[in-house]
This record gives C-alpha cells, structure tokens and sequence, in this order.
C-alpha cells in the first residue's frame, strides 16, 4: 500500500514479502520500558503480534509518527480498525482488546 490521499501513511510501512500480518502491529523500540511492558503483556495473553523496531527502521519509525499525527511516544499499538493505542498501561491495552475481540479464545481446562 502507497502514500495516497487514501492511505496517507509514509512509503515504507508495508509488510515485507513472506511475512505473516497479524490483527495487531507494534511499534516501539527494545530500549523503551513501555514497548517491552506491552509487548509481555501480548505474549503472556498469547496475542500474535507484527513488531517492528523503530529505532532499526526508519520507515517503520516515520510509520508510528503518522499514527499518532506526528507524535514520537512508544508503543503506538496498530489495531488496523481504526483504533491505535498510544502508550497504553496494561489496563487500557487488554480493555482494547477484548473490546475488539482481539483476545485469543482458549478452551476451559479438563478436570
């Protein structure tokens, strides 16, 4: 996907070839308390996820400013419907995630 008037995010932020795309992009940095606190919370939820280090990625980096309208906080969570959290505690990012049903469903324990 372009830069258009439609999509007026930077050249660059597409999916590299082969790559899975996932409901949920992450953009953040390894250096950045809050990216490596969200990303836990996905993994210890069993949420799949694209990652994409900003600081090793200037496209990526351009990407996570113009979700946020020229903004520079991390994380910037991509839920590709329309919602982009933007620092979230843990609170707000698995309120979010249940709201757009975005939590894996796991079958009950046997007993």
């Amino acid at each position: 996907m372009a830069n258009t008037a439609d999509n007026p995010l930077p050249i660059g932020h597409e999916l590299t070839e082969g790559t899975v795309h996932h409901a949920l992009t992450v953009y953040g940095s390894e250096t950045c308390g809050d990216t490596r606190r969200s990303r836990a919370l996905l993994d210890s939820l069993g949420v799949e996820y694209n990652y994409y280090d900003v600081d090793k990625d200037p496209s990526m980096a351009r990407t996570m400013s113009a979700l946020q309208d020229g903004g520079q906080k991390m994380p910037a969570i991509d839920f590709h419907d329309g919602t982009v959290l933007v620092e979230p505690s843990n609170d707000a990012l698995t309120a979010a995630l249940r709201k757009t049903d975005r939590l894996p469903h796991v079958a009950p324990a046997q007993v």
